[in-house]
């Protein structure tokens, strides 16, 4: 099932009637996609996974990693050890995990909870902080030559405006934000498929 028609005719993000709407493989069925009162369109699902250029996103409904192809929802189902957490875990390019591959573009400094030292990680570790201010829940090996080995890390205050909204932890409270720049690109594309068209939107 590519698309369809819900019970409701209102996407949950850009708010608009579109003339159909994504089926979410990861978490629907099709039973409730078609009873389901919180449903998205195929345009703010492709925002989604195109939000930080990496071509995968979280499904706004369950979190599971999603991709488009061909106008169709897929899952992120290729699991694997990934070569840079050693960790098993859905594998989404160049042998990385979801995590590691945005860890990768996004390299942040941490500040190790044992030594203070700092250290550029390419994981996202901020995403285990319940705030901005904690250390991480998870560890990493920290290459400092003070012998912390596997410890707790925080996001440098330097480096915390670079994290991107879209991906930091609820607790943050950052979504709000998030979800309002992905409806402003949908509207700056129908803006522009408006003037394209010569046509108005109001």
């Amino acid at each position: 099932m590519a698309s369809f028609t819900p019970k409701t005719q209102t996407c949950a993000i850009c708010f608009e009637d579109p003339a159909s709407f994504a089926y979410l493989p990861c978490c629907s069925t099709e039973t409730n996609a078609t009873t389901s009162t919180t449903n998205f369109c195929i345009d703010c699902i492709m925002a989604i996974c195109e939000y930080d250029n990496l071509g995968i996103g979280r499904c706004p409904r369950c979190r599971h990693y999603i991709q488009v192809k061909d106008g169709q929802v897929h899952k992120c189902d290729n699991r694997g050890q990934c070569k840079m957490c050693r960790q098993t875990h859905v594998i989404v390019q160049n042998n990385l995990c979801a995590a590691c591959l945005f860890g990768s573009r996004h390299v942040f400094r941490y500040q190790c909870e044992k030594c203070q030292c700092y250290q550029r990680i390419p994981h996202p570790m901020y995403r285990y902080q319940a705030s901005p201010e904690e250390y991480s829940t998870a560890t990493w090996a920290c290459h400092n030559t003070r012998g912390c080995e596997y410890t707790h890390w925080r996001i440098s205050q330097h480096d915390l405006p670079n994290v991107p909204m879209a991906d930091a932890p609820p607790s943050w409270g950052m979504e709000d934000e998030y979800w309002e720049n992905i409806r402003a690109s949908r509207r700056r594309v129908r803006t522009n498929e408006g003037e394209g068209s010569g046509c108005s939107i109001i």
